[in-house]
Order: structure tokens, then C-alpha cells, then sequence
């Protein structure tokens, strides 16, 4: 069962009369009756038992009415009945209470007075999320269409609950401090917010809260221009509607999924999997198996403004940041304010660390910073990264540092890596802003991904082992419907599948070891390219023929060092693969980058370099 409170209040005793408050909840009682919620209720209702929001201009509503009607839609009935899902819709009045600097929202009812405390005569956003986190419905919906409907996003002052029991979806019609807007008589019958609100719910196909929410980003921008046009005279006159999906999908119309989401690619050559390299932003669209990690990592980076995502060796941190993370931040289909960060390339530390981050600030669009510029600021320590984010006119600026454990080479000074470390632990703001308009410069949030058995090292730099004690999220293995989706879902893009006994037998491999899932991508991006190239089918036979997960990137490698190169490239080979190992103490070895000319100067004819880097290259047993 699915039931709905909808309020729409018009009549205001000492705040200005509203014209679409009423016609909005109507609209939307009526579109949530059709779409399957049986139960119902309008404030103020046209009778005791009515559906419809009455538009009388004499009809009020108290406090009284209100909370009890919140209270009595988030709770078990009278008969014991418990819904399945919950949905508030508020058309009306807000109001904001501002003290030092700590805020409230409140819903404001009809007797409620700008002049008097808002907490006699309205409902506090703050009992609201109470009640919320208390109910014992699994899925919470509120739709908040009125001035500071953003306080609702406060968590400063509730917490929001478990989130895997509840799933919870809160939007508003702007943020905290923030006007909602309606226009004007003879332009709509509705609010702005409103009006695409109903638009979302009559999409084809299936509805979810994401999708609803990316619908209304995308099209509110339109109702926007009115709202400037409509009101030329007001400087304050930017309403930016605001989400927190947090906790999953809530489902409001059954169908389809997303025809976008299932389209097949047209190249019919292109190869979804990415062998021996981490997925990358580009490749979300193809990155399958990690939702869930991925909306806790959305979580995590949002409430603490430092994350390490650790694992071992192959365990996919890189790809779930990269192709995970980054694009859900920037879409905010999950938290609407992340796609206002900026949120800069993921780089590695590398033979210099300092000399990797100042090129990460130099942003290409940023013409007031040169490179010695950010250099010199960042020899200054936290100081120089607090001056630069002071250029940047974003509310918060993410840096992402992939492979921290080349910090810990021991070819590095150690008083770069302290510089390094300096800048990164010491700029970080340990009470971040997750939005503009508070006055407050740009704020740094870091995510980090290290391996797990470097962070033993961390302990040494105690700045650094506090914030990842803070704050760390382990990437472990896949379970078996995750791996299943990483297998099979990438090629069904490509209009084909892979055979059901070839992925049962696959996900037998994986299972078998751990850090296996580059081997898995590699196996499966060879098959897809023999596929191509020599017409081989996906099959068992031509699976079990390269040697599965475990073998097949050792043969590859075998083949192409004992068959296409020669004793003198083999010497050449051996000597590229020790330049791109680094060795640790207790013999821990690490991935080395480095550049093509570094190993185009080595004691060989640059031409045979070149040759051998080709042949490895080809094979994809390096990646230039």
C-alpha cells in the first residue's frame, strides 16, 4: 500500500495570500491516485474524509491539524496497517529562523506571523526529520514546494537514520536560503517547481525518485528564465531546487527501465571491458556491480570532508572512484549539492607529489593562475592551498589522489612528502559547507585510494592516520549478483549476451581467488576482441582455450615475450617491466609511472625501445 498527505494552503492571516498552493496539491493527489497510491489525504480537506484540498480563501489550517496529520501519515494506522511507501507534499508558506549561525526552516500554517516566534504557529523541519527517522515505513518521500524548504537538509541537527532499513528521498522546491516562487495570475495555474514536478511524473516508463529528480534538473532550468523575467525588480529572484536520494531508488511508477540506460552502442566494435586499466569517467555508462558501494562513497565524501577507500591489490578502489563515485557526484542525482563542487581530475602522487598537485590546480579554464604561481603557494604549506581555494569560486573543491601509496617510495625526500602532506591535511576544513551562500570561501574535501597493506605507513603522520581513522571505506569483493552484472551487463550494450554457462563458470574463477577482478575485465575484453577480429564466438570452449581467469593473461604474456620478440627485445622487455616496478621495504612492490622517455633513455638503440614498447603495447600487457 502507498499513502500520500498533500497540502496546499492559500490562506495566510498575517503572511501574504498564495494563489497555487491548493491548485498544486490538488494536481498532485490526482496524479498520485492515478499512478497507484490508494490512501490519500488533503489539507485542508474538502470534508472530514476528502481527497481534494479545498481552495476556499476562508479554509485555514492550524499547527494543530498539521502535525498530527504528519504524525498519523508516518506511522501504523488505526488498523494496524503499515504502508509500504509515505509521500508528504507541502505547497505553501515557509519560513526561516535565523540565530548566530544556526538556522531552522518551518511550514508555515495559516496563523503563523512574521513577527512572532515561527515555532507557535508553524511546524519545524526539524520535528519533521524526527518523525521521519522514527517511522517505521521503509520508504519516506517528502516533497517540499515553499520558501527555505533547504533547511530540511540539515543534518547538523538530525540524524537522517539507517539507511538500510529506510530508504528516504527529500526534495525541495529551493534551497535554505532561498524564496520558492509561483507566477504571477493569467501565467499558471501552478508553482514553478510544481509545474515540473508533474512533468517528471508523467514520464514513459518507469519513475523513480532518481529519475524524477534528473528530470527536474534538467528542465527547471526553463522555468528559471521565467522566474528572472517575472520578477526583474528582485536581486534574490534564483531558486535552485535541491534533492537528497541518499539512501536508493524509490520506485513510484512501475514499467520500463530507462530506454537510455538500456540502449545498445552503435559502434559495434567497441569493447565495454577495460582489461588490466582502472574504468574511467568515461566509462561509467559501462561500469556495472558497484552501485551500492558507490552510494556509500556519495555518503561518505558528503557528511566528512576526507575519505581513503582501501583495499588490496586489484580489488577495483581505482575504477569505483573513477567511474563510480566522480560521475554520481557530478550528475547529483543522489545529493543534489555535489553537482555544484568542483571536482578536479583524479592524479597520483608520482616521483614529485607537489609538483602532481600544483598541476591539478592549474585548471586550464583558470587563467589568473600559472603553474609557478600554484607552485610557489603550495611551498607555503596549508596557508598557500587555503590561498589558492580562495580563487575558486565553487562552495567546495574535490581533489581525488589515486595510488596514495606511491607517497610512501623510499626514492622520496622526506620533507616533500611532509610538504605534501602539509597541503592536503592541513587545508582540509573539519566543517565544510556543503553549499554557496553562506559568505564562507571555497572548502577542500579529499578522497583518497590506498592499498590496505600501506596503511600501516599512514601511522607515522599522525594529521593523516586521525582523518583516515575518521573516515575509511573498505572496497571488498563483489557478491554474486554484483559480479554477475560486472560479466554480462557492459555487452548488452553491445546488442549481444554472454552465455549463461560461461558466466556461472567465470563467477566460479573469480570466487576462487582474490584481486582476480583485472583478470576478469582482461579475459573478457580479449574474448570480445577475438570476437571482432577472427569471428570467435563468447563461448566455454573459447574461454577455457585462453587459459580462464587465472591463465589467460599469463599465456598472453608468455606468447608475446617467447614468440614476438626476440632474445635482444626480451632483454629490452625485462628492462621496461623493472623501470615500471618499484620496490619497497619488507618487498613490497608498487605500479611506477613514468614517462615515455625515461624508458626511450635506456642502454638500448631508442628505436628497439620504441619497437618493444609497441609489441607490449598491442598486447595490452602495459598501457601507454
Amino acid at each position: 500500500m502507498k499513502r500520500a498527505l498533500v497540502v496546499g494552503i492559500n490562506r495566510y492571516l498575517k503572511l501574504g495570500r498564495l494563489r497555487t498552493p491548493a491548485n498544486d496539491a490538488n494536481a498532485v493527489a490526482q496524479r498520485l491516485h492515478e499512478i497507484g497510491f490508494e490512501d490519500i489525504k488533503g489539507l485542508p480537506a474538502t470534508d472530514e474524509a476528502g481527497l481534494w484540498v479545498n481552495s476556499d480563501p476562508d479554509k485555514e489550517v492550524s499547527k494543530e491539524e498539521l502535525e498530527k496529520a504528519i504524525e498519523c501519515l508516518f506511522a501504523i494506522d488505526e488498523d494496524g496497517h503499515l504502508p509500504e511507501t509515505a509521500l508528504f507534499y507541502f505547497s505553501g508558506h515557509g519560513l526561516r529562523s535565523v540565530k548566530v549561525h544556526r538556522s531552522k526552516g518551518f511550514l508555515a500554517t495559516s496563523s503563523a506571523n512574521r513577527d512572532k516566534p515561527p515555532e507557535k504557529w508553524s511546524v519545524s523541519l526539524v520535528d519533521l526529520r524526527q518523525i521521519l527517522e522514527h517511522s517505521p515505513i521503509k520508504e519516506q518521500l517528502v516533497i517540499l514546494d515553499c520558501c527555505h524548504g533547504g533547511e530540511v537538509f540539515n543534518y547538523k541537527e538530525i540524524d537522517p537514520g539507517n539507511s538500510d532499513i529506510v530508504r528516504r528521498c527529500l526534495m525541495s522546491a529551493c534551497a535554505a536560503s532561498q524564496s520558492a516562487f509561483e507566477p504571477k495570475a493569467g501565467q499558471g495555474d501552478h508553482s514553478y517547481f510544481t509545474t515540473t514536478l508533474l512533468e517528471g511524473l508523467q514520464q514513459p516508463g518507469r519513475v523513480t525518485t532518481e529519475t524524477l529528480w534528473a528530470y527536474i534538473q534538467e528542465h527547471f532550468k526553463y522555468k528559471l528564465q521565467q522566474i528572472r523575467r517575472n520578477n526583474l525588480n528582485n536581486s534574490d529572484s534564483y531558486q535552485d531546487p535541491k534533492c537528497d536520494n541518499r539512501d536508493g531508488a524509490i520506485v513510484l511508477i512501475e514499467g520500463d527501465i530507462d530506454p537510455e540506460s538500456d540502449s545498445t552502442i552503435t559502434n559495434k566494435d567497441f569493447n565495454p571491458y577495460k582489461g588490466l586499466e582502472a574504468f574511467q569517467e568515461a566509462d561509467a555508462p559501462y561500469f556495472f556491480g558497484r552501485c551500492k558501494l558507490t552510494k556509500t562513497l556519495v555518503n561518505a565524501i558528503y557528511d566528512q570532508p576526507f575519505l581513503a577507500v582501501t583495499g588490496s591489490s586489484g580489488s577495483g578502489k581505482s575504477s569505483v572512484v573513477r567511474a563510480g563515485l566522480i560521475p554520481e557526484l557530478k550528475k547529483g542525482t543522489t545529493l543534489s549539492e555535489t553537482a555544484d563542487w568542483q571536482i578536479y581530475e583524479p592524479f597520483k602522487p608520482g616521483d614529485d607529489p607537489l609538483a602532481s598537485l600544483a598541476q591539478v590546480f592549474v585548471d586550464e579554464n583558470n587563467e589568473n593562475l600559472s603553474l609557478e604561481q600554484v607552485k610557489t603557494a603550495l611551498n607555503e604549506g596549508e596557508s598557500g592551498v587555503k590561498t589558492l581555494l580562495a580563487h575558486l569560486n565553487f562552495p567546495t573543491v574535490l581533489l581525488v589522489v589515486d595510488q596514495f601509496e606511491q607517497l610512501f617510495a623510499e626514492d622520496k625526500p622526506e620533507e616533500k612528502r611532509q610538504k605534501f602532506l602539509d597541503c592536503l591535511c592541513g587545508a582540509i576544513d573539519s566543517d565544510p559547507p556543503q553549499t554557496q551562500g553562506d559568505g564562507r570561501e571555497s572548502s577542500l574535501r579529499v578522497v583518497i585510494t590506498i592499498r590496505d597493506d600501506f596503511l600501516g605507513k599512514c601511522a607515522e603522520y599522525p594529521q593523516l592516520l586521525q582523518l583516515i581513522n575518521r573516515k575509511k571505506q573498505i572496497v571488498g569483493p563483489m557478491n554474486e549478483g554484483e559480479l554477475r552484472n560486472a560479466i554480462s551487463q557492459p555487452v548488452k550494450k553491445l546488442g549481444w549476451e554472454i552465455p549463461s554457462n560461461l558466466e556461472t563458470l567465470m563467477l566460479q574463477d573469480v570466487q576462487k581467488s582474490s584481486g582476480s577482478l583485472p583478470l576478469l575485465q582482461y579475459v573478457l575484453q580479449q574474448m570480445v576482441n577475438r570476437r571482432h577480429s577472427e569471428g570467435k564466438r563468447v563461448s566455454v570452449e573459447t574461454y577455457q582455450e585462453m587459459g580462464g581467469v587465472q591463465q589467460a593473461l599469463q599465456r598472453q604474456a608468455d606468447t608475446v615475450y617467447n614468440k614476438s620478440l626476440s632474445i635482444a627485445q626480451q632483454a629490452i622487455a625485462r628492462s621496461i617491466f623493472l623501470e615500471l616496478t618499484q620496490l619497497l621495504e619488507n618487498t613490497k612492490t608498487i605500479a611506477r609511472q613514468v614517462r615515455k622517455s625515461q624508458l626511450t633513455d635506456l642502454p638500448y638503440p631508442p628505436e628497439e625501445v620504441e619497437t618493444v614498447l609497441e609489441k607490449l603495447g598491442a598486447a595490452r600487457l602495459i598501457i601507454t
